[in-house]
């Protein structure tokens, strides 16, 4: 670790071990687990997790995939991080209220888990580990540097997970890259909600998603901002190529993977 002032904060279910996982506390009341991820069914994948835009980029990129097919928006009162936007129900049941603001979190599905979790003979996995964001990076840790303190507002684990040197060094650089992220979805989203723009789902997207990708060096891949189911867009291309008949006109198709009816878990 470095001489900086962050700090992973030892609480009873997320203790700060030696490397052997052995709690540095003595006022720890149960025996910590190296791993407990190994053993559990996935608790954490069935919370509502929030994400910034540099998440949303880095997922879409990395399993190539447009944006509705993993995230969505959830109705939202923070007037930094919210996103205004109007009432849409193909995003949110108007019934359950509508403040004008909503952040982006990852979709959920039928069952209420995370739209991501798979069930690999009887264990359940993430099945985008790799793209994951950065509160799912940083679950189940707590910590608090210069700038205030972050962690979930509460810990799943099946038994207290051992936080070693080698996990509180890599919380730390995750944290590092998790403030860099809120910073700069906080700075485009304050840009978009100064627009003189209508707040519809589309063009809050087709205005955030390319200026966050900007902010951060890369280039936006057309396909997240996609409209069309799968089929749709594979028919296109086919008769684009003139390997099948040009389809009949069709209605503007919604994004990719967002429902024209009822509403995503």
């Amino acid at each position: 670790m470095s001489d900086s002032p962050f700090r992973v904060v030892h609480t009873p279910y997320v203790p700060v071990t030696d490397t052997e996982g052995r709690s540095l506390s003595k006022l720890q009341p149960y025996p910590p687990m190296l791993n407990p991820c190994r053993l559990c069914k996935a608790r954490c994948c069935y919370t509502r997790v929030k994400v910034t835009l540099p998440d949303v980029l880095r997922l879409c990129h990395t399993l190539d995939v447009p944006f509705f097919s993993a995230f969505t928006f959830d109705h939202s009162d923070d007037a930094v991080r919210g996103v205004r936007l109007e009432a849409d129900p193909r995003v949110v049941d108007p019934e359950d209220g509508w403040t004008g603001l909503a952040e982006i979190r990852l979709r959920r599905g039928e069952g209420g888990a995370c739209i991501g979790l798979v069930d690999v003979a009887g264990y359940e996995r993430c099945g985008m580990y790799g793209a994951r964001p950065m509160n799912c990076r940083l679950y189940p840790a707590s910590w608090e540097d210069e700038r205030g303190k972050g962690g979930p507002n509460a810990v799943l684990c099946p038994a207290p997970f051992a936080i070693t040197p080698s996990v509180a060094a890599q919380v730390e650089t995750d944290s590092v890259t998790a403030r860099r992220d809120w910073d700069l979805h906080e700075a485009v989203v304050a840009e978009w909600n100064a627009a003189d723009t209508p707040p519809t789902v589309e063009a809050a997207l087709d205005f955030l998603l390319p200026r966050a990708a900007d902010a951060m060096g890369v280039s936006l891949d057309p396909a997240v901002l996609t409209r069309g189911t799968v089929v749709q867009r594979l028919t296109r291309e086919l008769s684009s190529r003139g390997m099948i008949p040009q389809p009949p006109e069709q209605e503007p198709a919604p994004f990719a993977g967002l429902p024209t009816k009822g509403r995503p878990m």
